[in-house]
């Protein structure tokens, strides 16, 4: 990139005319200044060291610090919500910060979080019994040993069972918890929020201790 580099105008004053009827060798003359012009006798260009210059272009180094702020456009833009309540127990990085996709971003822990993994392991232990049941049912049905209205009605319960343990999987695959680690009754007692894409942190809404809650902006 050119940088125009402007140099001031010197103008030197000329020898007194000697038909101007001011005296030879008069040193005191004065010399009549314009307004916005500097004027500079011989002796003082050299003992100021001047140099008189026209313009002219320069390259300059190819990075040039600065400050300021940029806008991003809308679809480069992401909220990091919450997808349950809790309480702030870490943050991870402050604005201006680089992350990487999938980084947590922060941490949050509440009650309700332990609640659903209970709800999904009781839903669990509930499927199981609701299954032997059903294949119980259909089996002395088949034998007569009981009535079709008990196979229909263990079969609802099944059903029921299977669709609520699915619904608290989900929710807990939405809130990013390791689902096969609960299975196993490994209760995870924090939330974690994750970043979706790779960049820089412009905001930051929440303080570690501070209780949000279910879709607030992190």
């Amino acid at each position: 990139m050119p940088l125009f580099i402007f140099s001031f105008l010197v103008a030197s004053c000329n020898e007194p005319d000697n038909n101007s009827g001011q005296p030879e060798g008069n040193s005191d003359a004065k010399v009549q200044r314009t307004k916005g012009e500097v004027v500079l006798s011989p002796e003082e260009l050299e003992n100021t060291s001047i140099e008189i210059g026209s313009l002219e272009k320069r390259p300059i180094s190819e990075a040039i610090a600065c400050f300021g702020t940029l806008s991003a456009l809308p679809k480069q833009l992401i909220s990091i919500t919450t997808p349950m309540g809790g309480r702030i127990k870490k943050l991870n990085f402050l604005p201006g910060d680089y992350v990487s996709k999938g980084s947590v971003m922060a941490t949050l822990e509440d009650l309700g979080a332990i609640k659903l993994q209970q709800g999904f392991l009781e839903a669990k232990a509930e499927l199981k019994y609701a299954k032997e049941d059903y294949k119980r049912q259909g089996q002395l049905t088949v034998e007569d040993a009981a009535s079709v209205k008990k196979m229909q009605n263990a079969e609802a319960s099944y059903w029921k069972a299977k669709a609520r343990f699915e619904s608290l999987k989900e929710q807990l695959a939405i809130l990013d918890m390791d689902v096969a680690a609960i299975e196993k009754g490994n209760i995870q007692p924090h939330i974690v929020l994750r970043s979706p894409i790779s960049g820089y942190v412009s905001m930051l809404n929440g303080n570690l201790g501070r209780f949000v809650e279910s879709r607030t902006e992190v």
